[in-house]
Order: C-alpha cells, then structure tokens, then sequence
C-alpha cells in the first residue's frame, strides 16, 4: 500500500472503533488520502475524524472550513431522510415493512451521520408490491417514478428533485439460476416474517432478522463487487454489523447463527468468499476474529482476502457504473445480437471473479446463460423504464 492508503486505513479504523490514533503524521499527502476517502464512500467518516484530530495534525482553516461544512450538511441530509423515512411508513397505509441495508445500518456506526447516505431500501414483499407502490405514489407526487411495477425488477424506485431515491422491494435479491432464487426467497420470506422493531431516531420501525440480515448484507456487497465494485463503505457496514449482532449476541445465539450461514452460505456456493471478506475485516479493518461467524485465515483464505483487499482499495465504488449497452441503443437492437453482447461481458466478468470464488462464479456464468436463451427463445421484451 501507499503511504496515503497506510494513513486512510488507519484513521478509518479509528473512526469506526473510536480509537485515537496516535501515529505521526508528518509528511502525508492529504490530498491523496482525501481523494481515496471519497473514491471508497466514507468521506464522512474520515472528516470527522480529522476534524477530531486537529491538534495533532494541524489542518489548514480552509479545508478545515469545507469538512465542517460536509459533515452539517450529512447531518441534515439524515434528518431529511428521517422526515421521508416517516412519511414512506405512513403512506404505505398499513402495509407491512422492513428497512433494508444502509438507513438502517448507519445506526451501528458511533454517530448514523458518519455513513455516507445512498438512497432509502424498504422491502414489502411480492403480496403487498402493488398495493404498497400505489400508496407511495400518492404520498409522493413530486418523486419520478416508473409507470408500472415491473416483476423482472427488485425495486420500484422513486427519484426525487434532489436525486435521492426511495426503492421499495418486491424482493431483496435477484438470482439468475431460478434455483437459487426459490431458495433464497424461502430464507427471504423467513428473515422479514421475523423482522425485529428498531429504533432510528425517535421512528420506530423494522429490520431484518439477524442472521438473514448478515447473510443479505453480504451477498448484497458480494453483487456490488462482481458488478460495479465493493468500497470500503461497505466492507465497514459489515464490520459494524458482525460487531454489533453477532459479536453482542450469547454463545448459544452464535452458534445457531454460524450453522445457519454455514447452511445457507454453502448451498448457495458463497462460503468461500464469505470467509474471504471476514479476512479482510478481521486483518485489515481490526474487527476481532471472534465477531465474525466462520472466521478462517488459512493460507488460500488469506491469498484470496489480501487480493481482494487490493482491489477494494484500487477500484473502490468506481469499476463501473455504465450499462452494457445504453438503452436506447439496446432496444433497437436484434435479440440476438443484444444476446450476444450481454454474453461476451458476463463471460469476461466471470473469468475476473473466478479466482474469489471459482464454483459460484462457474454456477453464475451457466445460469445466465441458460436465462439468456430461455428469454432469446420466448422473445422477452426489455423492462421499458
């Protein structure tokens, strides 16, 4: 690592446990370690660490100024996002929800406003989709919205004037091995029937049950990096998570919550990666070994977790965010052809994730291929959002 990246992970690492460092300093490039902070989405969090650190680092009063400036107007953001939060819950008029990933995740950091916002995750479930998509569109007639709710996608997102977005869940994951996707549904319908009140603020609300949570937050970081890319934002959720579930919970709680990921996560071939990722929290992000379930550092963990790692830190949120092919482009095209372009990409993107995890990725590039011609055959339309 760099000597900016040395100082990033180290002052990220005091941010999330609320450790003092008290390394020197001297001589760092700023700038870098700034720009890296913003490439992994924690901006937040490194900001305000520096800001707490000043005496022992000496910011300069302008960037002083910009940090203090950033980090009220994240706080207002999480308000405003708290005020939407209560008018998304009453506006779906009884039907019931569950917060997903990062509104409620915030919460496990040592203030909520230290996590970079996203956008607003809550899950309905397919029986209540539609009802509760009509709801939301009466409750919020300035957001843009999709004029169907469409079964091939997760969500239904509204968009509002500021760009934020509220998606609401028909689903939390989508698999394309049906297979898979009936198993995980089972877990999915599991987890949310168990769902556990929590509070954001002075909101009540609900959230995942534990050990589904772990898993879906997982495999919902695991879909960014074989897509788009994993930042440190998301490898410090998990840590905070592991810390604060599973770390907090009684012996006889952890273990039902190791033989529950290790079922789950080896059926759906994840368990190799899973052990990855506790590597790089546990030897790179000072999470204790003992909080994260199946935690293993032998030597083939330990070569994939320190290639991950590398890559988290070289691509953060950034590999890419354009689509294969651009809309309107793709939906003037042949079937065939758009096939053919969508095949070559997934195959390249599966040869770069196999060394992570070689079985599920072989699994990933067969079953899309089997959707593929399954939809060729059929003649599927493309979803028209």
């Amino acid at each position: 690592m760099t000597i900016a990246e040395t100082v990033y992970l180290e002052l990220i690492c005091s941010a999330i446990w609320g450790k003092k460092s008290v390394k020197n300093f001297s001589g760092v490039l700023w700038p870098e370690v700034l720009t890296i902070a913003n490439k992994q989405g924690t901006s937040p969090l490194l900001y305000d660490i520096l800001l707490k650190m000043d005496d022992q680092i000496g910011i300069p009063a302008d960037w002083k100024y910009r940090m203090q400036q950033y980090c009220v107007a994240n706080m207002l953001s999480q308000k405003k996002w708290e005020e939407r939060l209560k008018r998304c819950i009453e506006g779906l008029d009884g039907v019931p929800a569950v917060l997903l990933k990062g509104f409620s995740l915030a919460q496990y950091y040592p203030t909520p406003y230290l996590r970079q916002w996203g956008d607003l995750d809550v899950w309905v479930g397919v029986d209540n989709y539609h009802v509760a998509c009509a709801n939301l569109r009466k409750t919020f007639p300035e957001a843009i919205h999709h004029d169907e709710e469409w079964e091939e996608l997760k969500h239904y997102c509204f968009v509002f004037p500021d760009e934020a977005a509220i998606e609401l869940h028909r689903i939390t994951m989508g698999f394309a091995s049906e297979r898979d996707e009936r198993y995980y549904a089972r877990l999915e319908r599991e987890g949310m029937a168990q769902a556990k009140p929590f509070a954001i603020g002075e909101l009540q609300v609900n959230v995942p049950e534990d050990k589904f949570n772990m898993l879906f937050v997982f495999m919902h970081a695991w879909e960014h990096f074989i897509s788009t890319g994993m930042p440190m934002k998301q490898l410090c959720d998990m840590a905070l998570l592991a810390h604060n579930v599973y770390g907090a919970a009684t012996h006889d709680k952890q273990v039902e919550m190791e033989q529950y990921l290790h079922k789950h996560l080896r059926q759906l071939k994840l368990l190799g990666v899973w052990r990855t990722v506790g590597y790089v929290l546990v030897n790179h992000l000072q999470l204790p070994s003992n909080e994260w379930p199946l935690y293993s550092d032998s030597a083939r963990i330990m070569k994939y977790g320190e290639w991950l790692f590398e890559r988290v830190m070289r691509e953060g949120q950034g590999r890419n965010h354009k689509p294969i092919v651009e809309r309107e482009v793709a939906r003037k095209m042949p079937i065939l052809k758009r096939k053919w372009i969508t095949l070559k990409v997934r195959y390249a993107n599966a040869v770069d994730m196999m060394p992570y995890a070689p079985r599920y990725m072989a699994h990933w590039m067969w079953a899309n291929v089997l959707k593929g011609i399954k939809r060729t055959i059929k003649g599927t339309q493309m979803v028209p959002y």
